[in-house]
């Protein structure tokens, strides 16, 4: 028979091990941080974390989300969902900003799906294809019609508003998944 200390020992140090990939940058890709969110949640709502270990596990799980947007690996996510024209950083920056500014964005740990939601939330992505869509060099210096610009404009906004979706998405199954598993 295992002892309540044993237990408590081995799960400390499944705690430890998971701090340590959030704060080593191992969990650098959405698939993977989402693992590790989802077995850091899971070890938290079965109680196999002790008490005095959760509020560091989440605040290192904060930390290894902040990295992945910090990093760039969020754009380049998104980037690679985008088959013409990549989302624009000053896109997701100008969310972020939103985001931090917002006074419940200490709410969620996951600073990534705040980002996106934002971006749905406030409009940013027709906001920003319509400004990119007006930029000389989307057109290489062609001169372009009245009617060029408003569908640029829609193009962008319905790749851009695509791979954002498909990240939430991902991200919905995935919850999905925990619930019914």
């Amino acid at each position: 028979m295992t002892s309540k200390r044993e237990t408590s020992g081995r799960s400390q140090s499944h705690t430890r091990k998971l701090v340590d990939g959030f704060e080593s940058s191992r969990a650098n890709t959405l698939s993977k941080l989402m693992s590790f969110e989802r077995m850091a949640e899971d070890m938290i709502s079965s109680g196999e974390v002790e008490l005095e270990d959760v509020e560091a596990l989440r605040t290192s799980l904060s930390g290894a989300w902040s990295y992945y947007v910090a990093s760039q690996q969020l754009a380049i996510e998104l980037g690679n969902r985008t088959p013409h024209y990549n989302l624009p950083l000053d896109l997701i920056k100008e969310s972020y900003s939103r985001v931090v500014q917002h006074p419940l964005s200490d709410q969620s740990r996951n600073v990534g799906w705040l980002i996106l939601n934002k971006m749905k939330e406030d409009g940013l992505i027709a906001a920003f294809a319509d400004t990119y869509a007006r930029k000389p060099e989307m057109w290489e210096g062609e001169k372009v019609g009245l009617d060029a610009v408003p569908c640029l404009a829609s193009h962008l906004e319905t790749e851009w508003n695509a791979a954002v979706e498909s990240i939430l998405e991902y991200w919905d199954r995935q919850t999905t998944q925990v619930v019914t598993h």
